[in-house]
């Protein structure tokens, strides 16, 4: 079995690597799409784009004509797009879905951290979607950090991570969970863990669904 995985950030695709061979069901096959202008154009416009969009149904496209079963999407920031492609020729994943639904099963004070405004107001919509999807009725509150972003950008990662720690423990105080959005700062959630609010990620429940696809079609197939 095949599966696409599709990135808008080149640095991220070692640290998935690393999770599809912690999570993923032996002998599946993995190719990665890295697409920078994708996240570029929505940091240009200030959030997602019928453009951006396309593209992502471009990639969803040619990952099916490459005989893929699935394709996982790994940035938050285009999360929306998904919702936005309708039907398409074979499934696709969202890589916030899976933590965004058990946070709002969970949870009904959510702050979603984010270092950037394009990753941010998806984020937030990601989980009050959910929140709609599940009948819930859920406070979400947004918090940005240009600061850690603009350090993460000019290469100086301990101050990144200083400030990010920063405002998730002021944020502790107001919410019972946090979503930490980008993987930049997805990696400090162990480092959080003593804070009084639940600290949440995308990644590993995003790779735990998949593997619970790919188990389920296998066994469609007798396999």
């Amino acid at each position: 079995m095949r599966i696409v995985f599709v990135h808008t950030v080149t640095g991220v695709v070692g640290m998935f690597a690393e999770l599809i061979r912690q999570h993923l069901p032996a002998g599946i096959e993995v190719l990665h799409i890295a697409d920078e202008t994708m996240i570029a154009a929505v940091r240009a416009a200030g959030g997602p784009t019928p453009q951006v969009a396309q593209r992502l149904a471009q990639h969803i496209q040619a990952a099916a004509e490459s005989g893929a079963a699935a394709v996982q999407v790994t940035c938050s920031t285009v999360s929306p797009c998904i919702r936005e492609l309708g039907p398409t020729p074979i499934p696709v994943f969202s890589i916030d879905g899976p933590m965004a639904r058990q946070a709002v099963r969970r949870y009904s004070r959510i702050a979603v951290l984010a270092t950037n405004a394009a990753t941010l107001r998806p984020s937030v919509q990601t989980i009050r979607d959910a929140a709609a999807d599940a009948g819930r009725r859920v406070s979400v509150i947004g918090r940005q950090c240009d600061s850690a972003y603009k350090a993460f950008l000019a290469g100086d990662r301990p101050a990144h991570d200083k400030i990010v720690m920063r405002e998730a423990t002021r944020l502790a105080k107001l919410v019972d969970a946090i979503v930490l959005a980008q993987a930049s700062t997805a990696v400090l959630a162990g480092q959080l863990s003593s804070l009084p609010a639940a600290i949440l990620t995308s990644p590993l429940p995003a790779m735990k669904h998949l593997a619970a696809f790919i188990r389920r079609t296998e066994a469609r197939h007798g396999r």
